[in-house]
């Protein structure tokens, strides 16, 4: 075994909407199998189906002679022999784990092994971790390590047939980089500087319908904006999506919209530059749904946080500035004459160029930074240059949406979410 260290999208609904980390977890979509091929000696490779006994591997490859795992918190290997398992050994294979198979005798064997349709989100912290890949056949490696940033220390995959590893680091000549893609079932070491997800792309749980006329190359490339998407709030907020849907009609005569479990997409939104941040809005709708139920927001906050969420996606994506949003926001909410407390009812959002936006994302932004610095009205400066970046993402104002199915209503959902009561809130903001 070769051992070794290691710009405000604005958007208008088209319905009155109404709101409503273990090793690794995953949907519960229909199972296929992926064969592999597994040479003589020393093999890596990724557990792709549902949690199960280790002795399912020994009854599928009877040339198996061990089986190791990483286990990543206690930094030691786990092994598994056919007849017997050692102290602290493996004793179950879990869905995106990274496996160390050594094949007896002198010719490669096929392993079929059960694949479960699903996305998966891995939960990484700081070290080296040995894991699977679940997405795609020519996945390039440098777009799913890119999302890692700086975190990324070193990537390794074991070549069974070349004995030896190939390697990604970020820092390296692309010459130098020999991990150029990744294949299903394969599996990796990864070396990480800080806690990372990684949200391994399928949208098994998404389906598309495509009215009037689309390429292929069209089609693709919303799908994966909406994989985009997707990924970006499962790392960084550990969101599994709920199974939507994404229609694109070009008769429609709004931009883009939300239905409780489907995004609805124009020909204006599919040409639109900043599609992903459309989609980012559309899609914070159907989380909104899923976490808070048929519980009823006030429309400032249903709009503001899918805006909010929408921005932060865009401040990811082309690195901008939550400063350059917020002014943005500032000069388009000039035209409000409204009181935040009067913009409670649907109907005042559905322009879709109507400055409320811009003003509820504030309002959000607002909340979210006090919430995080804990600051009292006496020392909170939101408009003070350069505060939208001063402060953490905390997720408090998804927390808000995870409350809301036990609240009495939303506001003893607001106050416990944000530490601050409605009408104070109304006060200190107006």
């Amino acid at each position: 075994m070769p051992f070794r260290r290691f710009g405000l999208a604005t958007v208008a609904l088209l319905v009155a909407f109404v709101l409503g980390a273990g090793w690794a977890s995953a949907s519960e979509h229909e199972a296929g199998t992926l064969t592999t091929q597994l040479q003589p000696g020393w093999n890596m490779a990724g557990w792709l189906g549902a949690d199960a006994p280790v002795s399912e591997l020994f009854e599928a490859v009877p040339a198996l002679e061990r089986v190791y795992a990483w286990d990543s918190a206690n930094e030691r290997y786990q092994r598994a022999l056919p007849n017997t398992t050692p102290r602290h050994g493996l004793r179950r294979l879990e869905t995106g784990m990274g496996l160390w198979l050594r094949v007896g005798g002198d010719s490669a064997v096929e392993w079929t092994r059960p694949v479960s349709e699903d996305h998966v989100l891995l939960s990484l912290p700081a070290g080296r971790h040995l894991v699977g890949w679940t997405g795609r056949d020519g996945e390039a490696f440098a777009d799913s390590a890119g999302r890692f940033g700086d975190a990324l220390i070193e990537a390794s995959r074991w070549n069974a047939e070349t004995q030896q590893y190939d390697r990604y680091r970020s820092d390296a000549e692309d010459s130098a980089n020999t991990l150029q893609e990744l294949n299903r079932g394969d599996a990796m070491w990864l070396d990480l500087a800080d806690d990372m997800r990684w949200w391994q792309p399928g949208l098994a749980g998404t389906t598309f319908e495509f009215r009037g006329e689309l390429s292929e190359g069209q089609q693709a490339s919303l799908q994966e904006d909406v994989a985009g998407v997707v990924t970006f709030f499962a790392e960084r907020y550990a969101i599994e999506p709920p199974d939507f849907s994404v229609l694109y009609d070009p008769r429609l005569t709004i931009f883009a919209g939300a239905y409780p479990r489907q995004i609805l997409v124009s020909s204006s939104a599919l040409e639109y530059s900043l599609r992903e941040v459309t989609l980012a809005h559309e899609y914070f709708h159907i989380l909104q749904r899923h976490f808070g139920g048929g519980l009823r927001s006030p429309a400032w906050m249903t709009e503001g946080t899918a805006t909010y969420a929408g921005g932060l996606l865009e401040r990811a994506r082309w690195n901008k500035s939550g400063e350059v949003l917020r002014r943005a926001r500032w000069v388009h909410s000039q035209g409000v004459t409204e009181a935040l407390a009067d913009l409670e009812l649907i109907r005042l959002f559905y322009p879709g160029e109507a400055p409320v936006y811009g003003l509820a994302a504030m309002a959000v932004e607002w909340l979210e930074g006090r919430a995080v610095t804990d600051a009292d009205e006496a020392t909170l400066d939101p408009y003070k240059r350069g505060w939208p970046d001063s402060f953490t993402d905390a997720a408090t104002y998804i927390r808000y949406y995870q409350l809301l199915p036990s609240a009495e209503d939303w506001e003893e959902a607001f106050e416990e979410a944000f530490g601050i009561a409605p009408d104070d809130f109304y006060e200190a903001f107006q």
